[in-house]
């Protein structure tokens, strides 16, 4: 746990946290058969599905999806990085 408190002050360190989130929990998708898609997941047209918009970011629908989301999500947050580095620490 102290690790994961030391990367999320590092630049970047909010960037894999994100990524081993995703996996982590598309890691428990694949093992307990999508339950948590069932459970947390956004329900579109219906109101009483509208607190899966806070899991949104970590659930996918296979691991081929979250394979996808990967480098775009890499590619977007470097380009962060790197362009608001003053923002970012005031952040952290």
């Amino acid at each position: 746990m102290r690790r994961l408190l030391r990367l999320s002050r590092l630049p970047g360190g909010w960037l894999a946290l994100l990524i081993m989130a995703i996996w982590f929990v598309e890691a428990l998708q694949t093992i307990a058969g999508r339950w948590l898609n069932v459970l947390f997941g956004l329900v579109p047209r219906d109101l009483s599905g509208i607190d899966g918009i806070a899991a949104m970011p970590v659930l996918h629908a296979s691991p081929a999806h979250a394979a996808a989301n990967t480098p775009p999500l890499v590619a977007m947050g470097v380009l962060l990085l790197l362009t608001a580095r003053r923002n970012l620490v005031a952040v952290n």
